[in-house]
């Protein structure tokens, strides 16, 4: 599984670093660093973003997110994308989800989750982080995401990535790119 981090940084974690490079394309961040664990997938992603001319701000580095504590503690925004849920065995998502709340502890950090922290959570029986005092969600109503987002993004300097994410999302009646964005779901760090 992959990270995808955001100075103005942004991590990724997601399968080949897409989140990474939609990034690049979609927000003004300095920096995107997509964090893969496989050599083949970070290989290739890094082809892509060379092909593309996109390694100016946007990396995929080759490693494991319990070894990039300091790029999350930097990270103004961090992608997970189904990071652990197909990839992990329960207890290896338990610990994963505690390394990630000490790495990521700064106020201000956007976590962008699918699915939602609270099910992972539940689906693990994971209590004893309290999301409570961890993250605030960002309330947006499912059918003005966008709008939400660029909200947010002017009461929040840090958030150039979710702003330029809104603006490419479409709302056309197609449903496709709307269902996407429904299964992300937005929290600050307090």
């Amino acid at each position: 599984a992959c990270v995808c981090v955001c100075v103005r940084t942004c991590v990724c974690m997601c399968l080949c670093c897409s989140r990474a490079s939609q990034g690049c394309l979609l927000s003004e961040a300095q920096r995107l660093v997509g964090v893969e664990m496989n050599e083949y997938f970070c290989d290739l992603t890094q082809r892509t973003l060379a092909r593309h001319h996109m390694t100016e701000r946007c990396q995929v580095i080759e490693a494991d997110i319990l070894d990039c504590h300091e790029l999350l503690n930097q990270a103004d925004v961090v992608i997970l994308n189904n990071v652990f849920e197909f990839f992990m065995p329960p207890a290896d998502q338990i610990k994963m989800w505690r390394y990630l709340h000490t790495a990521i502890r700064h106020a201000g950090c956007y976590i962008v989750a699918a699915p939602s922290l609270e099910d992972s959570f539940d689906a693990l029986k994971l209590t004893d982080i309290d999301l409570d005092t961890w993250v605030s969600p960002v309330a947006c109503r499912s059918d003005h995401h966008h709008h939400c987002y660029r909200h947010q993004a002017k009461q929040h300097s840090r958030s150039a990535v979710l702003s330029d994410m809104a603006d490419g999302v479409s709302t056309s009646s197609h449903g496709d790119e709307e269902d996407a964005l429904n299964a992300f779901h937005v929290y600050i760090t307090q």
